[in-house]
């Protein structure tokens, strides 16, 4: 079982494009993606922003949107530590502050942070973190290890 913490760019591109390869990551491949509670927030601050540019309106915007929630165990704040939070915050200070809560909720499970964000990849690898991976590279190593490039 591989465990990945999902940025909420991930979720905010799949919920305005509403691509296939979505609803194919988000099958049953042996993956369990997490992301801290705060994204809910982020995702009701931007609706109208999926509601203007979304492929698709009404039924199927909900549908499409329920069907990505319904993949992703959202965490709890309480459930990460002060420490998990401390070195979190000592990683992105200087990269990215907003992205605290993905890379503490990471360290307190060991996953490894998905990400659209090449600033945060790139920064955070600089610094010798290792366990994050720019969602494009990992959605091509899935499609391939699965034998569905052409999808």
């Amino acid at each position: 079982m591989n465990q990945y913490v999902l940025n909420a760019n991930i979720l905010f591109s799949g919920v305005i494009s509403q691509k296939v390869v979505y609803r194919t990551l988000f099958g049953d491949w042996g993956n369990v993606f997490y992301t801290p509670d705060f994204v809910l927030a982020e995702l009701n601050n931007y609706h109208s922003v999926f509601l203007k540019r979304s492929t698709v309106k009404g039924v199927d915007l909900k549908e499409f949107t329920l069907f990505l929630l319904f993949k992703i165990i959202v965490v709890p704040d309480y459930v990460i530590t002060p420490e998990s939070y401390r070195i979190a915050e000592e990683l992105v200070a200087d990269i990215g502050p907003k992205d605290v809560a993905y890379v503490a909720l990471n360290e307190e499970l060991g996953a490894t942070v998905l990400t659209r964000d090449k600033a945060l990849h790139d920064g955070l690898r600089t610094k010798g973190y290792s366990r994050i991976k720019l969602f494009n590279e990992f959605l091509s190593q899935q499609l391939s290890e699965s034998g569905r490039e052409g999808q």
